[in-house]
């Protein structure tokens, strides 16, 4: 009885490991993720590997090095600050094979002083934690609708604030000195829709009498059709 005791909760135990390896690799599916047979994917511009998730291609691990892994921003950039009033400094697979289907991203932002700022935004494809090293910020997002809630936050050194996946959001300088603040993303793309260069400087450029009936025929056309000239030579 104790051999056949023993057996029986061995089989279950089997069963169980079975049972949730197969929910794992389900749940992996379903999530859009592909069941990982690999510590990592160094991503390559090489067609010689295997063809994996986010059009790229996987580093033979043989040739694989440190330096695949590793990469470094400059903490103090000389270039000028863009319309806005920032300066960003991006790490994404595309600059750091090592981060290839790791789902993460990083950015450095250096904000100018009063009044630099990250426009409204969103990122369709993930989720941002923002860490204020430097400065002070007014941060913020908004909601979907019909809700529309606004949540704001003033950060200082030392805080940070996490704008949830696809919700509008923006960042401030509301300091006379220059801020600076390093963001998260929990996808490698997370993708930046700045919603006035979508309106304003989409191409083609979206008909002048859908944008002022979208805004409910306040903005008058000479003034939409030179926010249309401004952001459609905007780069940033």
């Amino acid at each position: 009885m104790q051999g056949g005791g023993c057996f029986i909760v061995v089989a279950f135990a089997i069963l169980a490991l079975a049972s949730d390896s197969f929910v794992s690799a389900n749940d992996n599916n379903m999530n859009g993720g592909p069941i990982r047979t690999k510590d990592f994917c160094v991503g390559t511009n090489s067609t010689d590997g295997v063809f994996l998730l986010e059009g790229r291609y996987c580093k033979d691990p043989i040739y694989v090095t440190a330096n695949d892994f590793y990469t470094n921003i400059n903490l103090q950039p000389k270039g000028p600050y863009n319309a806005f009033g920032f300066i960003v400094q991006e790490v994404t697979p595309n600059n750091l094979p090592g981060l290839n289907l790791q789902k993460l991203s990083l950015v450095l932002i250096h904000y100018a002083p009063n009044g630099g700022t990250v426009p409204l935004h969103i990122h369709p494809y993930g989720t941002e934690m923002l860490y204020c090293t430097q400065g002070k910020l007014l941060v913020g997002f908004i909601t979907s609708h019909p809700n529309n809630t606004h949540y704001q936050r003033i950060l200082n050194a030392g805080d940070i604030m996490v704008f949830p996946k696809g919700t509008m959001h923006y960042q401030q300088n509301i300091g006379n000195k220059q801020a600076i603040a390093v963001q998260g993303f929990s996808n490698g793309y997370a993708g930046f829709v700045v919603p006035s260069k979508s309106v304003f400087g989409s191409n083609p450029p979206i008909p002048v009498q859908v944008i002022r009936r979208s805004f409910v025929d306040l903005i008058p056309v000479r003034v939409i059709n030179a926010l249309i000239a401004f952001f459609s030579l905007l780069i940033f």
